[in-house]
């Protein structure tokens, strides 16, 4: 029987928190017999090959010969992918058990819906709900009470390309036959360190191309997002990760921008698309100890009215802080200060994880 959904599980070295993942998949209400699962080990050194094969035939076990990064781990299983409907999930992340069966039914009522999204909730590596709120998706929630979905469907296209709050990671599913694999996958490999690229808001970027398909959301918690000290949002005290966050972070941003002027050259999306990424730029070039390149980049965002008074001085503190303390310090002490407010005042933004 061919699947209806495929399910795409990228994983590198996360034996500690794939199997509860996998097992989230394994305990949806959605008829089981329709779903494939497709884990993809990119070349991992941990014990994730031992876990995989504890589940059997219940999963497709696909193991890359070289670490790729999750970009082209996750190109390996949409190529593998039998199904239309395509569900990704982090190998850190769970479904909450409703999840496939409350996607298929916005599939099947929107022949046209080319990618459906969700909200969620966070939780720690012990997966213990953390009372957090992501500030960066309140226009978009704002915009949810209207009810609008024509409005609700450019608002998300245009968060694809600026990165306005629409969560992607563990939500998003698509419509395979609206990304048009075959131009996607011929894009992936002409890119330079595909490595850097994050699969999510790429793919995202490429449905967003496709005006033929619609975007849609649905205002329910369908995933739980954990924070631990290996991913992007635990970036922790580490001076490396924190600089592989912030190149990938550019990287990403200077893509969604290329891609966005295919998109609509005329959309007012396009200057605060390229404000995001010279507020990256600053970051990324503070980081590196490149002050003039940060200096310019940082008075650039600073007198086009991009940032409002509290995002100034949170990256004036920013500027000052690595200036002073250099950047290992840095992000040490902002690590602390992080957590901290975030037990006073639970809101983050995606530059606190930068």
């Amino acid at each position: 029987m061919t699947p209806k959904i495929s399910v795409i599980i990228p994983t590198y070295n996360s034996d500690m928190y794939l199997g509860e993942a996998i097992q989230s998949v394994l305990a949806q209400t959605y008829n089981l017999s329709r779903v494939e699962i497709i884990v993809i080990d990119d070349c991992s050194t941990d014990k994730t090959q031992e876990l995989v094969k504890k589940f059997g035939n219940k999963i497709i076990n696909l193991r890359l010969e070289k670490n790729s990064g999750v970009l082209l781990a996750t190109l390996a299983g949409l190529q593998k992918a039998k199904a239309d409907i395509i569900a990704f999930l982090d190998a850190d992340d769970i479904w909450m058990p409703e999840k496939l069966e409350e996607i298929m039914r916005v599939f099947n009522d929107n022949p046209h819906a080319g990618l459906v999204s969700h909200d969620y909730v966070y939780i720690d590596e012990n997966g213990i709900s953390i009372r957090m709120k992501d500030c960066s998706q309140e226009p978009f929630k704002r915009l949810l009470a209207e009810n609008s979905i024509d409005e609700l469907d450019a608002f998300m296209r245009r968060a694809v390309f600026s990165s306005l709050g629409l969560w992607l990671g563990s939500a998003y599913c698509i419509r395979l036959r609206a990304l048009e694999i075959e131009k996607f996958t011929n894009w992936v490999y002409a890119q330079n360190k595909p490595e850097l690229i994050y699969q999510d808001r790429t793919i995202a970027c490429f449905m967003a191309l496709n005006r033929q398909y619609k975007f849609r959301y649905i205002n329910k918690v369908l995933f739980k997002y954990r924070i631990h000290s290996n991913n992007y949002s635990g970036s922790g005290i580490n001076e490396e990760r924190t600089l592989q966050i912030a190149q990938k972070s550019l990287r990403m941003h200077q893509i969604c921008q290329k891609l966005l002027l295919q998109y609509d050259t005329q959309s007012p999306d396009v200057r605060i698309t390229a404000l995001k990424l010279a507020h990256i730029e600053f970051i990324f070039a503070l980081y590196q100890g490149d002050f003039i390149v940060a200096s310019k980049k940082f008075l650039h965002c600073a007198t086009e009215n991009f940032w409002d008074t509290k995002t100034f001085f949170k990256e004036l503190l920013r500027f000052i802080g690595v200036l002073v303390l250099g950047l290992k310090r840095f992000v040490k002490l902002r690590f602390l200060i992080n957590k901290f407010f975030i037990k006073i005042k639970p809101r983050v933004s995606s530059f606190d994880y930068i």
